[in-house]
Parts: C-alpha cells; sequence; structure tokens
C-alpha cells in the first residue's frame, strides 16, 4: 500500500512528492504508521469512527487516499521544514 500511496501523491502534487524524496523519506517512513493504524493516529475518537464506517461500506482503498489528502494539506508546513 505505501507504493500506491506514493504513486498517488505522486500525480496530486509531484514537487511534494519530490521534495519528500529529495529530504531522504520513503513513502514507507512516513505512510506506513496511517495506512496499517487505518488513519487512527492523530484522530479525535469519533472522527475514526467515521472514518473506519466510510472504510468499511466503500472500501479499504479509502484510506490510502485520506491519508494522501491528509499529506497534501499538510504541505506547505512540510515544505517549510517546520513542524
Amino acid at each position: 500500500m505505501p507504493q500506491l500511496l506514493g504513486q498517488c501523491l505522486e500525480r496530486l502534487d509531484g514537487d511534494l512528492h519530490k521534495y519528500l524524496q529529495s529530504k531522504g523519506y520513503s513513502t514507507g517512513d512516513y505512510a506506513k504508521p496511517s495506512i496499517t493504524g487505518l488513519s487512527v493516529f492523530g484522530q479525535p475518537p469519533g472522527q475514526v469512527v467515521k472514518l473506519w464506517d466510510l472504510f468499511l461500506s466503500h472500501g479499504l482503498h479509502l484510506n490510502v487516499l485520506t491519508v494522501v489528502s491528509r499529506i497534501w494539506l499538510g504541505r506547505d508546513i512540510i515544505m517549510s521544514g517546520k513542524e
């Protein structure tokens, strides 16, 4: 799944994908915890239940798109190098 996430991120925002690669991050480094944890990390419990309802009703592949969207929403912070 991390490879699929990398492909999605590259198509959505090639500059961000190249930036992360240039810093030495592989897709597995920044995406594996969210993908394997089904996006439970950093979410309020009520939101996790809603996400899981979505995943179970429409497919677990949406977890990849959810992680890509979270990375893309944090693009400005990531690209600025601030934490």
